[in-house]
């Protein structure tokens, strides 16, 4: 983006050296020139608002997978029981842990927590 004062304010040969930077016409008269180069400047200003967006969203994907993968690894009875716990349904865990002895209230990501806890104890014991 151009550093130098706005684009009214600048000469004819200072919009067509901008202009001519970006590869656009520099043919004109001045209110013509300054539209275009301000048009070229908001262009050049979204692309960057939007790139910036991708890389801030990538790394929040990034962040979203590293910490699922952690909750993965936690039950250390295995990943096929905390995916086993994932698939039930609410009903099915609280079942699960009145079985255990674990308490069955909470949201289904507490519950799945306290079973694969339990299954910890159970593994150690």
């Amino acid at each position: 983006m151009v550093t130098t004062p706005t684009t009214n304010t600048m000469k004819v040969d200072e919009l067509r050296t901008e202009l001519s930077k970006r590869g656009l016409s520099t043919t004109g008269i001045k209110p013509t020139l300054v539209k275009r180069l301000d048009s070229a400047l908001r262009k050049e200003a979204k692309q960057s608002a939007a790139l910036a967006d991708d890389t801030a969203t990538a790394a929040d994907t990034a962040v979203v997978g590293e910490k699922r993968e952690r909750e993965s690894e936690e039950c250390d009875g295995g990943i096929e029981e905390r995916e086993k716990y994932q698939k039930m349904s609410v009903i099915q865990l609280r079942k699960e842990a009145s079985n255990r002895g674990v308490s069955t209230s909470g949201t289904k990501k507490e519950i799945v927590e306290r079973l694969c806890s339990a299954v910890d104890v159970d593994v150690v014991d």
